[in-house]
């Protein structure tokens, strides 16, 4: 089994750039052997790729190949190390997600090029004293033809020979070493034994200098080390090394314990294939404190760097080998460092190291944040050096885990939001997703980081991150939706509570004076943009809002109160009704959450909307005196547009609800009692209640409103009636339609589009349209067309043509009441007013007028040729009730000739049924020269096959003998 070496990597798996390596340096290097992944080849050992994802399959290995796997934790306690890994499964949690597998990577010490530059070996083989061979012919030799192999080696580096052959000799070992098996072979044999004897024994600086270095070399890439070696003194002979005088030989053993060191941590009891043998293997303390006193200030630079490497690498272990190290001693000393060492490679790795002995080690966290101070903290996250920052966000996260009291107090968010929220741009994937970390973690400790936060646009950030496809980033971005969702019920029950602590408080505050600064929100009632923030942003849409709809009811009926005034209440009630519009135009919110929304929220917006003027802040016209009294005591409770905003709000959410069949279904019969039914229906028959019990009986004072108000009104009577035309009925009996047909006049100012179609869905409802007669629906039709068309006001041709239609189909298809003479009678003298219009309907059946004050767009030119087609079709309906009356000669008849003329072919056929049954009437002294003047349009249609070709047959057949002129003429 390989337990030993492993791979490490040069370069940090987030870094795109090699910190502290200047451009003459590098150009110097040789190009490191990389392979797909970007990891340097270390040993036998497969790398852990850069970007390698927490989501991968199976366990993950610390330290990169060498040592035990990490563990999954199912409890997290500050005396045992966060070692938890989530495998992106359901029920992920921030402390799965505060260490992801880049965070526990280790590089190479020995031979590391960012460390030090070390030229490749060089040596005379004729100067050998043995035969030399290549790795690859050691790797095929048995142990048996490795003995004679090795004894030569020994003999070559024995006492005779000299200093200069010696570390030839040691240069072709070191060669030896790239090869995992070799470096087996060479180091577990006596040769092993021979390197710490020369090490100890010799005075030669530059022999104990290569030494040191090829040891280390062989312990990089060895995959078995036999405990022999340690009682041998190798880590006595390299511990005293690093105490040399000489700069050269303390580097190269720094760098070999370092390995070593790393070797012995990384093993675990009985995996070094013999049983019980690794216990022979120990980490004393003192080799430990060594690697601490060589990052401490006054070491060399690069002596430095090896310690601190090595310290890093060790620091990915959570075994109790390396227990000595996790002290704030070795933190401290660790803090120095990243203060005082230029080398930015040297502080990233200082800081990554301090995040791995928080990670094993939790209750440093705290300590930290106590000796660096929390300005200490935010200078870190502020540094230019991505890696300080990602291993200070790291700590802030462990601290934050189970925060105390006093770190909560010490944070400041003016402080420490804007750094947060900066991290959240960062190019590093890894950093953004840890900031995410420490928002969620924040967010969990009080709901006023998480208002902050939104108020700095953390919203915005999220929808932004969501689009990445980064594992471990979108694993962060989950739990910190989740803990949101899990934040609005508090958060709802905190500004519930504070509302109506308002609402019966004796205690109230001087309104502001007009003009005045809105004074800020406090909290909780600040809290509700978060409500607001997170209802408008997309990331979390799929939330659950019920507690939000619940407390926006709540406080809506509260804050329309007029008589109730509060510190910032102008402002509250400010933010609610932007949160209120925000609720009622979010289909899937709505529909997500019907049932809380047709309990709650509609009964609260109803009952503001169809409440009297001093709760409801209502727009309707009064005396000027008492409107100005009116209008100044709403104005200094912010409570102008209750009303308004209510109704608003219901029209906008009725369509939603209305339209969509899980919700609400049009077939059940109206509530004739209280419901306390609960079920599929349930939904309907609230909606339906509270419709008919509520809104409708109280629906004459908001049409009684100025606009927009009463616009919005007759708006949600629409959709109640487009959605459900029994609907009708309930209007009929509660009196609204003679307002509602009353409404079509132009003059009045609640004469719409929305007013149009309202009444066209009234119209198609009703089975006895007498209300309606009685209403003088006719004489409105009569005037509004002639306004639409003259004033060119499109959106009032489908539904105002449409009624027409309706109304004139219905009498038509009457038989028995057409064919009596006193039915007739009535019918004619009801929709005489219409006559008047007939010009402006002849006129709409000629395309090139309606092109005139039509868009490019092809959807409009399309929908105006229907209203040609409803227009014609009107025309010809009005035909059958007054054939003597409805074409007049002049303007009219040239309208409908262009009609024929340019119109499409359902125009031309109801405009040719309408000169024919014209025609046919007999009645000629009044439409004789109209008829003569659309001769010659129907003379052109003959020419056409189909349809329209006959039936121009038929007409023109039927003008010969009512006007007396033969074809030839």
């Amino acid at each position: 089994k390989t337990t030993g070496g492993g791979q490490h990597e040069d370069v940090h798996p987030d870094e795109e750039v090699d910190f502290g390596t200047n451009a003459e340096e590098e150009d110097s290097v040789e190009k490191e052997q990389v392979d797909d992944s970007g990891v340097e080849e270390y040993g036998q050992e497969e790398a852990e790729a850069p970007g390698i994802s927490p989501f991968a399959d199976g366990e993950v290995a610390q330290g990169g190949g060498r040592g035990r796997p990490i563990s999954v934790m199912t409890e997290h306690e500050q005396e045992r190390p966060l070692t938890a890994f989530t495998t992106g499964g359901d029920g992920t949690s921030a402390s799965d997600l505060l260490f992801f597998a880049g965070d526990l990577q280790v590089r190479p010490i020995v031979n590391n090029r960012k460390i030090e530059r070390i030229p490749p070996p060089a040596y005379d083989v004729k100067s050998l004293p043995f035969k030399p061979l290549s790795a690859t012919e050691v790797e095929a030799q048995s142990p048996e033809e490795q003995e004679p192999f090795i004894a030569g080696i020994n003999r070559a580096l024995g006492d005779k020979t000299s200093i200069t052959d010696k570390v030839a000799v040691l240069g072709y070992i070191e060669k030896l070493s790239s090869s995992a098996m070799a470096s087996d072979a060479v180091i577990n044999s006596t040769l092993g034994h021979m390197f710490i004897r020369i090490m100890r024994a010799t005075k030669s600086e530059v022999l104990r200098t290569k030494v040191a270095h090829v040891l280390g070399m062989l312990v990089r890439n060895a995959t078995y080390i036999s405990p022999e070696l340690q009682q041998d003194g190798a880590l006595l002979a390299l511990t005293e090394g690093v105490r040399d005088r000489d700069v050269k030989v303390r580097r190269k053993c720094m760098a070999g314990l370092g390995e070593l060191l790393y070797y012995v941590a990384s093993q675990d009891e009985g995996e070094d294939g013999v049983e019980g043998e690794s216990e022979q293997w120990a980490l004393p303390a003192s080799a430990l404190q060594v690697l601490v006193r060589g990052i401490r200030s006054g070491e060399d630079e690069v002596v430095q760097h090896y310690a601190v490497q090595a310290i890093d690498n060790l620091s990915s272990q959570t075994n109790d080998k390396i227990a000595p190290l996790r002290t704030m001693e070795t933190v401290t000393t660790l803090i120095s460092l990243i203060n005082s060492a230029q080398l930015d490679l040297v502080r990233g790795t200082a800081a990554c190291s301090i995040s791995r002995l928080v990670r094993a080690s939790p209750a440093l966290a705290s300590q930290i944040l106590d000796k660096v101070g929390v300005a200490g903290v935010y200078q870190m996250l502020n540094d230019e050096n991505m890696r300080v920052q990602q291993g200070f966000v790291n700590v802030l996260n462990v601290a934050l885990l189970e925060p105390s009291a006093r770190l909560l107090k010490a944070l400041v968010e003016d402080e420490l939001l804007p750094i947060l929220m900066r991290l959240l741009e960062h190019t590093s994937q890894p950093i953004r997703a840890k900031a995410l970390l420490t928002l969620r973690l924040l967010a969990s400790a009080s709901a006023s980081w998480l208002a902050g936060a939104c108020d700095r646009k953390l919203m915005a950030c999220l929808d932004k991150l969501t689009r990445d496809k980064d594992p471990y980033l979108t694993g962060c971005v989950a739990v910190l939706v989740e803990t949101i969702g899990e934040t609005l019920e508090p958060v709802c029950t905190d500004i519930t509570t504070k509302v109506n602590e308002v609402s019966t408080s004796k205690k109230t505050s001087k309104p502001p004076q007009p003009g005045a600064e809105l004074r800020p929100l406090k909290a909780p009632l600040s809290f509700v943009t978060v409500l607001l923030h997170v209802t408008t942003a997309a990331c979390t849409r799929g939330l659950p809002q019920q507690p939000t709809i619940q407390t926006l009811a709540d406080s809506l009926l509260v804050t329309a109160d007029q008589a109730i005034v509060f510190e910032s209440s102008q402002e509250f009630r400010r933010v609610l009704y932007i949160l209120l519009e925000a609720v009622s135009q979010q289909q899937q919110l709505l529909l997500q959450n019907h049932a809380s929304v047709v309990t709650h929220l509609l009964p609260a917006l109803v009952e503001i909307a169809t409440s009297d003027d001093s709760r409801g802040g209502s727009t309707s016209a009064q005396s000027p005196k008492g409107a100005a009294a009116a209008g100044k005591a709403a104005a200094d409770n912010g409570g102008i547009g209750h009303r308004y905003n209510c109704i608003k709000a219901v029209a906008d959410m009725l369509p939603i609800l209305m339209n969509d069949k899980s919700v609400y279904d049009a077939s059940l019969a109206l509530p004739t009692k209280p419901l306390n039914t609960d079920g599929p229906v349930a939904a309907t028959k609230k909606i339906n209640e509270e419709l008919v019990r509520h809104l409708l009986p109280k629906l004459g004072s908001l049409l009684g409103e100025r606009d927009p108000t009463a616009q919005h009104a007759i708006r949600a009577c629409k959709v109640i009636a487009e959605c459900n035309p029994a609907y009708a009925l309930v209007f009929n009996k509660l009196h609204l339609i003679p307002k509602f047909v009353d409404f079509l006049e132009p003059a009045k100012g609640q004469c719409s589009p929305n007013t149009a179609m309202l009444v066209k869905s009234i119209v198609a409802g009703m089975d006895d349209a007498e209300p309606l007669y009685e209403a003088n629906i006719t004489e409105k039709l009569g005037k509004l067309v002639e306004y639409m068309v003259d004033e060119g006001i499109e959106e009032l041709f489908e539904p105002t043509l449409d009624i027409l239609s309706c109304l004139l189909m219905a009498v038509l298809q009457d038989e028995e009441t057409m064919n009596s003479d006193a039915g007739h009678a009535l019918w004619t003298r009801r929709f005489t007013p219409l006559l008047a219009a007939a010009n402006q309907l002849a006129s709409l059946c000629f395309p090139a007028t309606l092109t005139q004050i039509a868009s490019d767009d092809g959807i409009a030119n399309q929908i105006q040729t229907k209203d040609c087609e409803n227009a014609a079709q009107c025309l010809l309906l009005l035909a059958h009730l007054y054939p003597s009356n409805v074409l007049q000669a002049g303007e009219a008849a040239d309208y409908v000739v262009q009609g024929l003329h340019s119109g499409n072919a359902t125009i031309r056929k109801r405009l040719l049924k309408t000169i024919l049954w014209i025609a046919q009437a007999g009645e000629l002294s009044e439409v004789e020269g109209a008829l003569a003047q659309v001769e010659e349009g129907v003379r052109e249609c003959m020419s056409e096959a189909g349809v329209v070709g006959e039936l121009a047959q038929e007409t023109m057949t039927a003008l010969e003998q009512c006007l007396g002129f033969d074809d030839a003429e």
